[in-house]
C-alpha cells in the first residue's frame, strides 16, 4: 500500500455543525475494477475544497456518488447531513452542480434557458444571474451553440449560482478556458465562497488555482485518497532529500523507506521525496552512504505531483505503509 496522508478532521470537529460533505468507506466498482476504493474524508461548511488527481483517478465518480447519481458498491456518503442515496428534494435544492464539459442544450436561446431554470427552482436570485451573465458579456438573445467556451462557462456558472446553493460541486469548470474567462470563473467562485458560509467542492487540474482558493486539498490516485489536508499542512509534511555520492554511484534497486513518494536517480545523485519522514526514515537515508544529504522544501505543485508519481514510484518499495502516516 502506498503512503497516505490524511488529517483527522472528523474527531477535531465532531462537536460542531454537520459537515457539508462526509464519506466513510465509499467504494464503487465497475465490473471488477474499483473506480473509488474505501474513500473517507470530511469537508467542513464554509470552506473551499479542491479534489486533485490525474485523469481516471476517480474524481468524477466521487462527485456522482456524492450527488446520488450513482449507487455505491459499499460504504456511505452524506451531503449537508443527509445520506446521498436518500437525498430529499429540499436537500437537493440546496446543492448546485456543474458537470464537466459545460453541458448546454444546443439551439436554445439564453433567455429561454434562464426562464426554464428559474421555474425549476423554488429560490432564484435574478440579480446573481444577471451580474454573472453581464460579467461574461453574454447576449440573452444568443443561442447556446453561438457562445464562446468562456461564455458557456459563465452561463453554466450563472445557472448554478442563481439558486444560491449552500454547497456548490464543480467538475473541471475552467478546463479549456482562456486566461480572461479562467480568471472570471475563479473570481465568481471566490465571491460565492465568501457569502454566508457557502461551501465549494471543485475538481481541477489547475494546481495554481487550488493553491489560491482552497482551504482543503484532497489528492486522489487510483481511486483512493492519498492526502486530505490543508495546503499548508501538505507543504510542511512533505520533504525532499537530495543525496550526493562523490566516490560511488547511488545504490540500485528498491529502497525500503517509510513514506517514500518519489525517487529519481542520476550518475552521482539520488533525490527522494517523503511524506511525514520519521526518525527511522532519516536513519535509512543516512545509511545509504551519501557524501552529503541536503533537505529542501517543495512547492505545492511538486508535492501534489509526488503523491501521483505512480510510474516513478516503481523503484520505491516503502517498508511498513499498511497504516496512513497520520489520521
Amino acid at each position: 500500500m502506498r503512503p497516505c496522508l490524511v488529517e483527522c478532521m472528523e474527531q477535531a470537529s465532531g462537536t460542531g455543525a454537520e459537515a457539508a460533505i462526509r464519506t466513510r468507506g465509499l467504494t464503487r466498482y465497475f465490473r471488477t475494477k474499483p473506480a473509488v476504493l474505501d474513500m473517507g474524508f470530511r469537508v467542513e461548511r464554509g470552506t473551499v475544497c479542491s479534489i486533485l488527481g490525474r485523469n481516471g483517478s476517480g474524481k468524477t465518480t466521487t462527485m456522482r456518488l456524492l450527488l446520488g447519481l450513482l449507487p455505491p458498491t459499499r460504504g456511505r456518503c452524506w451531503l449537508l447531513g443527509e445520506e446521498s442515496t436518500r437525498l430529499r428534494p429540499e436537500t437537493r435544492a440546496r446543492v448546485g452542480y456543474l458537470p464537466e464539459g459545460l453541458p448546454l442544450r444546443p439551439g436554445v436561446r439564453v433567455r429561454q434557458l434562464q426562464a426554464h431554470q428559474a421555474r425549476c427552482w423554488k429560490h432564484w436570485n435574478p440579480e446573481v444571474y444577471r451580474s454573472i451573465v453581464h460579467h461574461f458579456d453574454i447576449d440573452p438573445g444568443s443561442k447556446t451553440n453561438q457562445l464562446s467556451r468562456g461564455q458557456r462557462a459563465g452561463l453554466c456558472l450563472a445557472l448554478a449560482l442563481a439558486p444560491e446553493p449552500e454547497l456548490l460541486i464543480l467538475d473541471e469548470p475552467t478546463l479549456g478556458l482562456d486566461q480572461v474567462a479562467h480568471r472570471a470563473v475563479l473570481e465568481a467562485l471566490v465571491h460565492f465562497a465568501q457569502q454566508r458560509g457557502n461551501t465549494v467542492f471543485i475538481a481541477t487540474h489547475q494546481l495554481h488555482d487550488a493553491e489560491r482558493i482552497s482551504d482543503q486539498l484532497i489528492i486522489m490516485d487510483g481511486g483512493t485518497v492519498r492526502a486530505s489536508c490543508s495546503p499548508e499542512t501538505l507543504l510542511c509534511r512533505v520533504r525532499a532529500y537530495n543525496l550526493i555520492f562523490d566516490t560511488a554511484p547511488p545504490p540500485r534497486g528498491p529502497l525500503k523507506i517509510r513514506g517514500l513518494l518519489e525517487l529519481s536517480r542520476s550518475d552521482r545523485s539520488l533525490r527522494l521525496v517523503l511524506a511525514d519522514p520519521d526518525a527511522d526514515a532519516l536513519t535509512r537515508i543516512r545509511d545509504l552512504g551519501a557524501s552529503a544529504v541536503r533537505e529542501s522544501e517543495l512547492g505545492l505543485q511538486e508535492a501534489v505531483t509526488a503523491f501521483m508519481a505512480r510510474t516513478r514510484q516503481s523503484e520505491a518499495a516503502p517498508a511498513d505503509t499498511s497504516a496512513p502516516l497520520w489520521r
